[in-house]
């Protein structure tokens, strides 16, 4: 048998003045107005993401479209970022190396460059000269990334 338990307050909301009633077990005391305006809050918010989710599956199927060949494993960035903790609390230091996979090709087309041209790609940041890919400085070059929760 289960008992419910009601407990009354003050609302948790910052200057609300009407009263909460919750059902024992919950941290959050909220009066209906407040609640109704939380729920269709979190309601926006889930859509704002599900919008976010989907512009960025267009995106991505919009750059795969155009360059199937980019290298798969830096997102046609060229490098690979992680980060290494020397023993020392925190989040570490930061290190861009060359992607292997696609080290001596242009990360978006894989057009393979003569060793003469390679050390002008990699060191003089040039454009590659088949797609003009600019090492991720101009908006396309790289494969779009979803940052949402």
């Amino acid at each position: 048998m289960t008992i419910a338990v009601k407990i009354t307050g003050p609302c948790d909301t910052t200057g609300c003045p009407y009263p909460a009633t919750v059902h024992y077990g919950l941290e959050e005391f909220y009066c209906v107005e407040c609640d109704v305006r939380n729920a269709a809050e979190q309601r926006r918010w889930e859509k704002a993401q599900k919008d976010r989710q989907t512009e960025f599956k267009w995106a991505r199927a919009i750059f795969d479209a155009m360059w199937p060949n980019a290298c798969r494993s830096c997102g046609a960035s060229g490098s690979t970022i992680y980060y290494e903790n020397h023993g020392v609390p925190g989040p570490g230091e930061q290190v861009e190396d060359a992607c292997e996979k696609c080290e001596g090709s242009c990360p978006r087309c894989r057009h393979q460059f003569p060793e003469v041209a390679l050390d002008k790609f990699y060191e003089d940041s040039e454009a590659c000269p088949m797609c003009g890919w600019r090492w991720g400085m101009e908006e396309g070059d790289t494969c779009p990334e979803y940052d949402g929760p």
